[in-house]
């Protein structure tokens, strides 16, 4: 077989990480389910305004079982909340371990197979979904109580106040940067005892908002399923499925990207680095997008600028700055 055809990890100078298929930075942690944390939150009581919402969540993950943090994810997440998990593992064992993760916590499981790179996965979680408000986690978040209720009530409000929303980006922390402020001995420790960060605040770079976001976090975002459609969905043909589709929303004349002040996610930092696929599953922004990641920016800036003079008196009215 010509070692073009062989998977990134069965090829035979690929790096540990990669023939483990573990992202770079990954923290170590109990395989499998987490008995020690809830199986969900208590349900939310949601405002009758938002009730009949066609909303759900669902959560892309790499053998998330592999340290446990598909189990931290879940049990932040209340239960009144429909959920998938969408896991493109390989192995028989990390596929089994994802299955019986969700099960546990109530979730409802779908394997992304073949395997195809994290773009792939991506592609996949919105395939076997179909709620018009989607919220995308990766597998290696933790949310905040009142995390899920925000974000829906938030999208919600854009939308009633007319914005042609396609993705509203939820404020969060980086917790491998972040964790000593908040009395953690270790980035690990984050991991081990998550119910810790129910004593964080809300992170003070979010308080700009209500207004327009530039580049929404695709760890946690809400997908408006409209515009995703509208847009031509996420490519194949870049792993960071969330820079593209930011690049597809600014660029298209029709859609704009939003964000929200308040607490919505503690970021695990466990898919945020790709594999070290080898490049056709890395791919390259500019085959994605056909220009630079510094062109799509200046453009998107120029677009942005143009949406804040029509759009913020609507920010104005919920109190954000505009911008």
């Amino acid at each position: 077989m010509d070692i073009v055809d062989l998977l990134p990890w069965e090829r035979p100078d690929a790096p540990a990480h990669v023939v483990a298929r573990q992202p770079v930075m990954e923290l170590p942690g109990v395989r499998g389910i987490r008995h020690d944390l809830p199986v969900r939150r208590p349900a939310d009581e949601l405002p009758r305004s938002l009730q009949q919402e066609d909303f759900g969540i669902v959560v892309m993950s790499h053998r998330g079982s592999s340290n446990g943090r598909l189990s931290v994810l879940l049990s932040s997440i209340p239960t009144n909340y429909p959920v998938v998990v969408s896991s493109d593992s390989v192995a028989v064992e990390d596929i089994k371990l994802d299955r019986e993760a969700a099960v546990w916590h109530k979730a409802d499981f779908v394997h992304c197979t073949p395997w195809g790179g994290r773009a792939r996965n991506a592609i996949h979680c919105m395939a076997r979904t179909t709620w018009r408000i989607t919220l995308f986690l990766n597998d290696d978040v933790w949310l905040f109580p009142e995390a899920v209720r925000e974000a829906l009530r938030w999208f919600c409000t854009y939308e009633r106040h007319g914005l042609p929303l396609a993705v509203l980006g939820a404020p969060g922390w980086e917790t491998y940067k972040e964790h000593p402020q908040w009395g953690f001995e270790s980035w690990a420790k984050c991991l081990v005892e998550p119910w810790r960060f129910e004593a964080v605040p809300p992170n003070p770079g979010f308080r700009m908002y209500p207004g327009l976001r530039k580049n929404p976090f695709g760890a946690c975002m809400v997908i408006n399923r409209h515009a995703y459609n509208d847009l031509g969905g996420f490519t194949p043909k870049y792993w960071a499925e969330d820079d593209v589709f930011n690049h597809q929303v600014w660029t298209s004349g029709r859609w704009v990207a939003c964000g929200y002040y308040g607490r919505g996610y503690m970021h695990l930092g466990a898919q945020s680095w790709h594999c070290g696929e080898a490049k056709e599953y890395v791919g390259e922004f500019k085959d994605a997008t056909g220009m630079t990641a510094e062109e799509s920016g200046a453009l998107q800036v120029k677009e942005i600028e143009r949406w804040t003079y029509e759009l913020s008196p609507v920010f104005n009215v919920l109190g954000g700055t505009g911008v």
